[in-house]
C-alpha cells in the first residue's frame, strides 16, 4: 500500500529504540531485518517467513508484529493483517504505525467506521500524516460522508499538490455530489499530472457521460483502452456507453472485456444481464444475474 514502506518501517524503529520506548529496547534479530529487505523486494510471503521467526524469537517485538500484518496487506489477506497489528497494539497501545496498519487492514475488510476510529487515533498526534489522511478520507466517502471527505482530500492535496491521486479521488467525490464542474477540473488535473494513468481518463469519461457530454466520454474511454489494453474502467464504461447508444453488440464486446479483467465486479454482469435480455439470450441474462446476486448478497 505504500511505497516507502521500508524507509519508513526503518526509520520508526530507530526512532524507537533511540528514545527508549519499551518493549523495544532489544537487539534486532536478524530475521527481523531480512523480513524488511523481502517487503522492500516486494515479496511479502517470504517477508512473513522471516517476521514469523523474528516474532518465536521476541514474542514482544512489536515491530515484526506490524511488519507481519504489513506483509499481509500486500497479499490482500486482511484479516490475517488485522490479527498482526492487534498483537503489536496490545504490546504498545500507543504504537501509531500499528493504529495505521490496522485502519488499512479495516478499509480492505469494508469496515469503515473502524477504520477511521483508527485513523483518527493517528492524525490526533500526527494531524498531517498526509496518507492516513488520504485513507480516511476514502473511509468517509464510502460512508458518503461527502464534506468530511472533501476536507481530508483538500488537505493533502494543499500539502502535496503534485500527487495526481488525490485530485482523482477528490474528483470522485464531487462526481458523486454531482459537482461535475468541480469533478472534471480535479481529474483533468491528474492526467495533467499522470498522462499516462488510463484509469483518469476512464474516471474523467464516467463524468463527462454523467453530465450529459457523451461525445467526450467516448474519447476519453478509447484512450483508456489505448493506453492500457486491459484498462477495466475504460471497457466498462466504453460499454455503458454503447448500451446508452442501444449499440448492443459493441456494449456485450466491451462489458464481457470488463468481466474478463474484473469478475468480480457485480454491476458488469448486472449490466451484461440487461443487454442480453435485449437480445432475446434469456438464459445468459438469467446467469449473469445469478452472478450479481452472489456477488452482491452478504456473506
Amino acid at each position: 500500500m505504500n511505497t516507502n514502506l521500508f524507509i519508513r518501517m526503518l526509520s520508526v524503529f530507530l526512532c524507537l529504540a533511540m528514545t527508549g520506548c519499551p518493549n523495544l529496547i532489544q537487539k534486532s534479530n536478524q530475521e527481523y531485518i531480512d523480513g524488511l529487505n523481502a517487503l522492500k523486494a516486494n515479496q511479502p510471503a517470504e517477508a512473513i517467513t522471516f517476521f514469523d521467526i523474528s516474532i518465536e524469537k521476541s514474542p514482544k517485538f512489536e515491530l515484526a508484529w506490524i511488519g507481519r500484518g504489513e506483509s499481509y496487506i500486500r497479499l490482500l489477506n486482511f484479516q490475517e493483517a488485522e490479527k498482526s497489528f492487534d498483537q503489536a497494539i496490545e504490546i504498545n497501545p500507543h504504537n501509531l504505525e500499528a493504529f495505521r496498519g490496522r485502519g488499512e487492514s479495516y478499509l480492505g475488510q469494508k469496515r469503515w467506521k473502524e477504520a477511521i476510529d483508527d485513523f483518527n487515533f493517528v492524525l490526533k498526534e500526527k494531524p498531517k500524516e498526509i496518507f492516513v489522511l488520504a485513507n480516511r478520507g476514502f473511509a468517509y466517502n464510502a460512508l458518503e460522508q461527502y464534506s468530511e471527505a472533501l476536507n481530508d482530500l483538500t488537505i493533502c492535496i494543499e500539502e502535496k499538490p503534485n500527487n495526481p491521486s488525490f485530485y482523482c479521488n477528490r474528483g470522485i467525490i464531487y462526481q458523486k455530489m454531482g459537482e461535475y464542474d468541480l469533478a472534471l477540473s480535479d481529474l483533468s488535473k491528474a492526467i495533467e499530472l499522470e498522462p499516462q494513468n488510463a484509469s483518469y481518463f476512464a474516471i474523467r469519461g464516467k463524468i463527462y457521460a454523467d453530465s450529459g457530454l457523451w461525445d467526450k466520454s467516448i474519447v476519453d474511454y478509447t484512450e483508456s483502452i489505448q493506453k492500457d489494453l486491459n484498462s477495466f474502467n475504460g471497457y466498462k464504461y466504453r460499454g455503458l456507453y454503447f448500451k446508452h447508444l442501444g449499440d448492443w453488440q459493441s456494449a456485450l464486446t466491451d462489458l464481457t472485456r470488463a468481466i474478463q479483467i474484473n469478475p468480480q465486479d457485480a454491476d458488469c454482469y448486472f449490466e451484461r444481464a440487461g443487454i442480453y435480455q435485449q437480445l432475446n439470450e434469456a438464459e445468459k441474462a438469467t446467469a449473469d444475474l445469478d452472478v450479481y446476486q452472489t456477488l452482491t448478497t452478504p456473506n
